[in-house]
């Protein structure tokens, strides 16, 4: 049976399409069969993949139960004449060779195909930026997938590997010259009412703070302690168990514009920003760090990941305005409206984000490129 990749592509994303093209290609030629996921800017997630934090068993056997999506069914209700002018209106200049059905880089309204198919991937091509990089991990994360992310965007802390040696990355994996990189991912709850509500995964972090307009917000913060690791796997606590634990440690109440609990992965984005430390991304840890909190006392801190957070958002707040007071944002994408009372519960995830680099060096490279960090002295710049 042949192995099966799928590739995330951003078309908004400068040469996106043209190096999905490059890839499938290469793919097909080693037996490899390949499917393009393609969008354009942030995709809805996936109609046929639930995340959330089971095994990556359950999730595959839940993607084999559903249906095959492909891209010529989602276009089935546009019209012939609809298709003609799409294709009268393509450029002169442009080729005839056709990738495929799956996807067709040479249309001016490039096809779009936002659902998955069933099956169990080998690997995953993340074509964009960082943001397309936390899309894929929680979207293949539970399902064990390692990512190969391809860097077209400007920053590139997760997606380093270049578009010019991306095959080089491949080829050094499939032989197993290169390790996997497994980045800790949080499992993000809201309780509401004694039931859950909303749950979802972060590679990045996830962030407590006022919608609308810029104003304080009251936070209540716990920590739940397991004196036993091994016996006590948060990522499978039960939410509404873990609220009746008595083992809770009260970190206290904060008034800020909103706080933000961090992976180490996710040290180098918000958190960084909010005045938060850079991890190494391969650490097990989570950061707690108010934005802006009204006290000056409440600093940043780290927390080993095994120990699980609850983030109450007070009862009573000093100002409210129309329409939700209170937002989640995971990853900085997805978004979730909260009121007051509502407990957010956030976990290490079961399954890590299992990425495909060409090495450790170059995370501690970008750091000192992309930060502007002094070079070494081995680099000629002493005096």
């Amino acid at each position: 049976m042949n192995k099966k990749a799928v590739l995330f592509v951003n078309h908004l994303k400068k040469y996106a399409g043209e190096l999905a093209v490059q890839i499938k290609t290469e793919l097909e030629k080693r037996n490899i069969d390949v499917f393009i996921f393609s969008f354009e800017g942030k995709p809805e997630p996936p109609s046929n993949l639930t995340i959330n934090d089971r095994s990556s068993d359950q999730l595959s056997d839940q993607l084999n139960d559903q249906p095959s999506d492909r891209l010529n069914d989602q276009q089935n209700d546009r019209s012939n004449d609809q298709l003609n002018n799409q294709s009268n209106n393509q450029s002169n200049n442009q080729s005839n060779d056709q990738p495929g059905d799956q996807y067709n880089v040479q249309s001016s309204d490039k096809l779009i195909n936002e659902k998955l198919p069933s099956g169990k991937w080998d690997i995953a091509f993340s074509l964009g930026g960082d943001g397309t990089v936390l899309y894929t991990a929680r979207s293949l994360a539970p399902l064990g997938v390692p990512i190969l992310p391809v860097n077209l965007g400007t920053l590139g802390f997760i997606a380093e590997v270049d578009k010019e040696n991306w095959l080089d990355v491949f080829l050094k994996w499939e032989k197993g010259e290169i390790q996997v990189s497994r980045r800790c991912m949080f499992n993000v709850s809201v309780v509401r009412n004694y039931k859950v509500i909303m749950n979802n995964i972060c590679l990045n972090d996830a962030v407590v703070s006022a919608g609308g307009i810029a104003k304080l917000i009251k936070l209540d913060v716990n920590i739940y302690l397991y004196e036993d690791e091994k016996k006590h796997i948060p990522s499978i606590v039960n939410e509404l168990d873990l609220l009746n634990r008595e083992n809770g440690a009260v970190l206290g109440s904060f008034r800020c514009d909103g706080l933000i609990i961090s992976t180490p992965t996710g040290s180098t984005a918000y958190s960084m920003a909010a005045g938060g430390p850079i991890l190494d991304p391969e650490m097990e840890a989570a950061i707690v760090n108010p934005i802006c909190p009204f006290s000056l006392s409440n600093r940043p801190f780290v927390l080993p990941s095994h120990q699980v957070l609850a983030i109450s958002v007070a009862k009573e707040q000093r100002s409210k305005t129309t329409g939700s007071t209170v937002l989640l944002t995971v990853d900085g994408q997805d978004t979730f409206n909260l009121e007051c009372g509502d407990k957010v519960i956030i976990k290490q995830a079961l399954n890590p984000a299992l990425l495909i680099l060409a090495g450790k060096h170059l995370y501690y490279s970008a750091l000192r490129n992309k930060l502007f960090w002094s070079p070494s002295i081995s680099e000629g710049d002493a005096h």
